[in-house]
């Protein structure tokens, strides 16, 4: 039977309680209450004609103005699906989302709410070309929300935790700062409000100098699980939160790491054979692209990096390495610098503001050496060794100390670690990680270091935070995955 026009009336298909929900197929067999047929490239499976908006918001609607499509919740909330357009160099991703590209002077960037119910503003923020050595120490963002209207409401929220109670204000500005993860403005004005009554203005206010970069977090990735791997697992600092990022271009185990302020750079390793591979890891985007590949290919190197380059050091193929190349990131150029004093693979490594470290390592045994690498020189020069050979460790560094962690002395596991103090060169015992382990990787933020996998065996998930301040050790949020033989990288130079 074909129905083609009805006039004046409803049609209510009712319910059979013997056989279920009544449901209705428009061009194919239904297997839900309403099913329509797939559209093809001259017709639409379904076509909103559009119109006005409710004057009242009802639970469940859909609706077209012609210009946005919205959906309300159970909150009776008028929701905007559609993605928005640009605003200035400011780009929205998804539903008012703010991917702000900030010099390290202040801007404002100010929008006109387009629908009288709730709206979620989410800022994320991208690292300036004027970065300096210490770009998230304070940063504090002012979000001034301007009513047309007598009053509205509002709240600042961070990683799904109000950080701001609500606020019924004809003008609110709020100072929050943001550690690194995407901040929610939720702005409502009340349900009797006519489109457009307020305006959201973000003022993105630093410290003149300081750039206004937000993501904090380190970058656990490659390594092996069930066999070699190229998984990122990305814990971010604030909130100890744990995400799985882009797969690298590479499947490899023990690769060096090292890093820019935006781009991550996992070197060499190995596979079925040894590898030169440099994968690029963008961190405001998760993209993943191929850099320079590494003239000698090696596994069991390490890294490290200046402001401007990357170096990766030492390791092993058919024979031991001492080799130093450095990794230009501006140009993605490779190019030899200083060997290593002593060849070596399995070291920790770390750096300061002008120096880069080389801990330990083996060859035919465990090293006690330690080579100290100047950027501005390329000289390599020799500081005291350890105290005791240490192999298969992992360093990270506050921007004083280095701290070498776990690893094994004389082929036992240990979880002790050993502060550097890079401007006198003398070492101190920190404080034991909280499982003994190695093939472990590490990275820090500008006051916590994090070691993160390894193996004692089995392969571990085990995430460490040391705490420069106090040396205090506490579990962090595990790898979703046990990983080992593995590198780390973090975002900001610190």
């Amino acid at each position: 039977m074909g129905i083609t026009q009805v006039y004046g009336t409803d049609v209510i298909l009712f319910n059979n309680t013997a056989n279920g929900p009544a449901k209705l197929g428009i061009g194919v067999t239904p297997t839900a209450q309403l099913h329509t047929a797939a559209g093809t490239t001259s017709v639409a499976p379904v076509n909103l004609t559009k119109g006005s908006l409710l004057a009242v918001p009802v639970d469940g609607a859909i609706e077209s103005d012609g210009t946005h499509l919205y959906w309300t919740d159970g909150g009776i909330s008028r929701q905007q699906l559609d993605q928005q357009s640009t605003l200035g160099d400011t780009t929205f991703v998804g539903r008012y989302t703010f991917q702000v590209a900030q010099s390290s002077t202040s801007a404002v960037y100010t929008y006109a709410v387009p629908d009288n119910n709730v709206t979620d503003i989410y800022v994320r923020g991208m690292m300036a070309s004027s970065e300096d050595a210490n770009p998230f120490a304070a940063e504090v963002y002012a979000f001034t929300l301007a009513s047309r209207k007598a009053t509205f409401n509002a709240a600042i929220v961070r990683d799904s935790t109000e950080i701001k109670n609500y606020l019924t204000e004809t003008t609110a500005t709020v100072s929050v700062q943001l550690s690194g993860q995407n901040v929610v403005v939720v702005a409502q004005a009340d349900a009797t409000a006519a489109a457009t009554d307020f305006d959201i203005t973000i003022n993105l206010n630093t410290a003149p100098g300081y750039a206004t970069g937000i993501l904090a977090n380190a970058y656990f990735g490659a390594g092996l699980q069930a066999g070699v791997t190229n998984i990122v697992y990305i814990y971010s600092f604030y909130g100890d939160g744990m995400s799985t990022g882009t797969n690298l271009g590479t499947a490899r185990k023990a690769p060096g790491a090292c890093h820019s302020a935006t781009v991550g750079y996992w070197g060499g390793g190995y596979t079925t054979t040894y590898v030169g591979n440099v994968d690029k890891y963008t961190f405001i985007t998760n993209a993943v692209a191929a850099g320079t590949s590494l003239v000698t290919l090696r596994a069991y190197l390490c890294g490290f990096n200046s402001t401007t380059t990357g170096y990766f050091a030492g390791g092993t193929n058919a024979s031991i390495q001492d080799k130093v190349e450095r990794y230009i990131f501006a140009t993605n150029a490779i190019s030899y610098g200083t060997n290593l004093i002593s060849a070596r693979g399995y070291s920790g490594s770390c750096h300061s503001s002008t120096k880069g470290y080389v801990f330990g390592g083996a060859w035919i045994g465990e090293k006690d050496n330690i080579d100290k690498y100047t950027f501005s020189t390329d000289n390599v020069a020799a500081a005291t060794a350890l105290s005791a050979s240490r192999r298969s460790c992992a360093a990270c560094n506050s921007s004083t100390i280095g701290y070498l962690g776990a690893g094994q002395l004389s082929g036992v596991n240990t979880k002790t670690t050993v502060k550097f103090t890079f401007a006198t060169d003398a070492q101190a015992a920190g404080t034991d990680l909280t499982v003994a382990r190695f093939y472990l990787g590490a990275a820090n933020s500008t006051t916590v270091g994090y070691w993160g996998g390894g193996i004692i065996p089995p392969a571990q998930a085990v995430v460490d935070k040391y705490t420069f301040s106090n040396d205090s050790v506490a579990a962090g949020t595990s790898l979703t995955v046990a990983l080992t033989e593995l590198a780390a990288c973090n975002t900001s130079f610190s």
